[in-house]
């Protein structure tokens, strides 16, 4: 009879060991598993901010090719080339030359032609 008290006093402690350590394993398992979550998220929210800089910053590239672009066509800064242009012998005025070299920007900077053949 005292054998029999012991072997289930030992079958006991074994169960309570075995259901302590299923409870720590699932326990384990439950924060592995959120860790795997987390990482997840974690790893996606990375690649949503970076593809969202590297698009903002395509935007702005974009942005500012149509600016210099923008300025070239409106002539920005085409007054730093006029003097590597060759004056011609024949032109009235060295201000008519650039009059008929760039029409669009005559009245932006340099007198009108009628006003530079009239000696004004």
């Amino acid at each position: 009879m005292q054998v029999q008290t012991r072997l289930t006093a030992l079958r006991d402690r074994e169960l309570s060991s075995i259901e302590a350590r299923h409870v720590v394993a699932t326990a384990e398992s439950t924060l592995v598993e959120k860790a795997d979550v987390s990482g997840i998220w974690e790893w996606w929210r990375n690649g949503r901010e970076e593809l969202q800089r590297d698009m903002m910053a395509d935007v702005m590239r974009k942005r500012r090719r149509v600016d210099r672009e923008k300025r070239a066509v409106e002539g920005g800064r085409r007054a730093s080339f006029y003097t590597f242009l060759p004056i011609p012998s024949g032109a009235l005025h060295w201000r008519l030359m650039f009059v008929r070299l760039f029409s669009r920007q005559r009245s932006v900077l340099f007198r009108s032609p009628r006003l530079v053949r009239r000696g004004r």
